[in-house]
């Protein structure tokens, strides 16, 4: 599922249906409840043509209600479990008069937990329904922090990458910075990505040759 938010986030129609069909060759039966509901969502999300090959009984309330047309009232319980990354996908399944309002929430939550991808083509899909200028202006170049840091680092991610150091999980990351796992997944794979590094290892041997590249910025 992870390979088909990718694709989505890419624009790659075909990578993606080519993720959920291996996934709906699985048996479905022994998915949980949670991990069905995510399937249906980006089966949905997708554009599948063909329905989903298993029973919707076992979805979850947050994701049924998008899957059923309201993807404003799932935003809302995205927003009130603490994720903000998942209201924001929601809140881009939005057509009609709550378009504008909702495409123009994603993109604020999106660029505030620096969810570059998604943020960028939630305004892609504002441009094509004609919204974009009431979207928030897009912020220009780099932020501050990213520019004083050597890969580019922004502020947040300086941060993440100052716990990884630590030895900190990604649940005790987020617990630390007070902010979703699902927002630290997304810090932690933008720091691998501009470190060239496949994994944390890579991070921390990197770390220790260059330890310049470990910022100064304390964690809140």
């Amino acid at each position: 599922m992870a390979l088909t938010e990718a694709a989505w986030l890419a624009g790659d129609r075909a990578a993606g249906h080519e993720q959920l069909t291996a996934l709906a060759a699985m048996d479905l039966a022994n998915f949980r409840p949670s991990d069905l509901g995510e399937l249906a969502v980006w089966w949905r999300r997708c554009g599948m043509e063909e329905p989903l090959p298993a029973p919707t009984t076992r979805i979850p309330w947050r994701r049924a209600v998008e899957l059923g047309g309201d993807p404003l009232t799932a935003a809302r319980e995205w927003e009130r479990l603490g994720l903000p990354y998942e209201a924001a996908l929601a809140l881009m399944q939005v057509r009609g008069a709550d378009a504008a309002m909702a495409l123009t929430s994603a993109v604020t939550r999106l660029e505030a937990i620096e969810a570059r991808p998604a943020a960028m083509l939630a305004r892609k899909l504002a441009q094509r329904l004609g919204i974009a200028g009431r979207l928030p202006k897009m912020r220009r170049g780099p932020y501050t922090a990213a520019r004083q840091h050597p890969l580019g680092l922004t502020q947040h991610e300086q941060q993440v990458l100052a716990l990884i150091a630590e030895g900190k999980s990604n649940k005790e990351v987020a617990r630390t910075l007070s902010r979703s796992p699902r927002t630290i997944e997304h810090q932690v794979s933008s720091v691998l990505g501009k470190f060239n590094a496949a994994n944390r290892m890579e991070v921390l041997l990197r770390l220790r040759g260059e330890p310049w590249l470990l910022p100064t910025v304390a964690a809140p």
